[in-house]
C-alpha cells in the first residue's frame, strides 16, 4: 500500500526535538519544498505569476537540491537520479492538474 521506507517504527524518532534538528523536520521541509515545486509547475503551465509568488528559480533548485538529498536519506529513492526523476515526476503532475483545470491541451 505504500513504500516500506514509511514504516520505520522506532528507526527515526519524528517527535524528539535535542536541538540538532530530526527527521519530523525534515520530513515537514520536504512537504513544503514537494508543494513550493508543484506550485510553481502548476503557475508556470498557466502562465500566471500570481502577486504572492515570492520564490525565485535560484529558491526552486535550492528545494530541488534538499530534495534529492532528503529522498536520499530516507531511502526514497535509489539515488541521485531516482530523486531527480521523482521531482520530474511532482512537477509534471501539477502541471496535468494545471492543464486539466484551465482545458489546456484538452
Amino acid at each position: 500500500m505504500y513504500p516500506r521506507q514509511v514504516d520505520v517504527g522506532e528507526a527515526i524518532d519524528l517527535f524528539t526535538n535535542d536541538g540538532s534538528g530530526h527527521a519530523g523536520d525534515d520530513a515537514t521541509g520536504m512537504l513544503y519544498a514537494e508543494r513550493a515545486l508543484a506550485t510553481a509547475a502548476f503557475n508556470r503551465t498557466l502562465g500566471n505569476t500570481p502577486a504572492h509568488h515570492f520564490l525565485a528559480d535560484s529558491d526552486l533548485r535550492d528545494y530541488a537540491k534538499s530534495l534529492i538529498e532528503l529522498y536520499n536519506r530516507f531511502d526514497i529513492a535509489a539515488g541521485p537520479r531516482h530523486a531527480e526523476q521523482l521531482i520530474r515526476g511532482i512537477e509534471s503532475q501539477a502541471a496535468d492538474q494545471a492543464r486539466r483545470r484551465s482545458g489546456i491541451g484538452l
